[in-house]
């Protein structure tokens, strides 16, 4: 009570990071969620084979009318401990490539106020390595998401589409061209990522339509149309700094 929060709502101390364009890494509740994940989907098996077994004797002792048999009860002692020494084989070894692959990601927001072109950068992968450059101001497209699991451990994600997106329909959802994954901050990366798009010299972004009201025209484009427009406009500069050289030397 009495206690302003109003700063720690609109900017936590994370986002100062990246307001500055450094770089920065998915929280580190991000792989307590995978370990999470794995403990629950190892439990999850066990009960299906434990149910299993069970209607299976249920079922068995119908038919034959004898309630004594024990095989069924072997069984699944039997079929436990093999599930244990799988189940424990495989969740070390996914937990050790999960740790691995969340180091290996790297983001990074350069906004308008940055030295660098305003982009959205992203580098993933262990024998793959991908990086993204996404510039500002091809983006469309900005949401997020927080699943069941990720609102357990109080984290979510941020989805980035571009004009002339490559992203493909997948079970019915499109999959995003870029993806900042396992952050607490995600509403707040959210807006700043919508304000800088904004705050772009020359153009402004509504939904998922761009307009530029530079160099003397304005047109509104949406998808790769957009890409074209502002291709025009920087061949556009080049030629009129030519021209200007040009009259220089006359």
């Amino acid at each position: 009570m009495g206690i302003d929060t109003s700063e720690r709502l609109v900017k936590p101390p994370e986002m100062d990071v990246v307001t500055s364009g450094r770089l920065f890494r998915p929280s580190s509740t991000f792989k307590r969620k995978y370990f999470f994940m794995g403990v629950v989907i190892a439990i999850t098996g066990w009960v299906l084979i434990a149910i299993t077994l069970w209607i299976t004797q249920l079922i068995t002792e119908a038919i034959t009318g004898n309630p004594s048999l024990t095989f069924i009860e072997a069984l699944f002692w039997t079929i436990t401990q093999w599930y244990a020494v799988f189940s424990v084989t495989l969740f070390v070894v996914g937990m050790l490539i999960a740790n691995v692959w969340i180091n290996s990601i790297e983001y990074s927001v350069v906004g308008e106020s940055g030295e660098a072109m305003p982009e959205v950068y992203v580098k993933s992968g262990i024998v793959d390595v991908t990086e993204k450059h996404v510039p500002l101001r091809t983006i469309t497209n900005v949401s997020s998401r927080a699943g069941p699991f990720d609102r357990i451990f109080g984290i979510g994600s941020v989805f980035i589409e571009t004009a002339g997106s490559s992203a493909v329909q997948l079970g019915g959802i499109l999959a995003p061209d870029i993806k900042i994954e396992g952050i607490r901050f995600y509403h707040e990366l959210r807006d700043h990522i919508v304000r800088e798009m904004r705050s772009l010299k020359g153009t402004y972004v509504t939904g998922t339509e761009i307009s530029t009201k530079a160099d003397g025209f304005e047109a509104p484009v949406s998808g790769i149309d957009s890409e074209v427009v502002f291709t025009l406009r920087e061949i556009l500069k080049v030629l009129r700094r030519m021209e200007d050289k040009l009259d220089n030397l006359r």
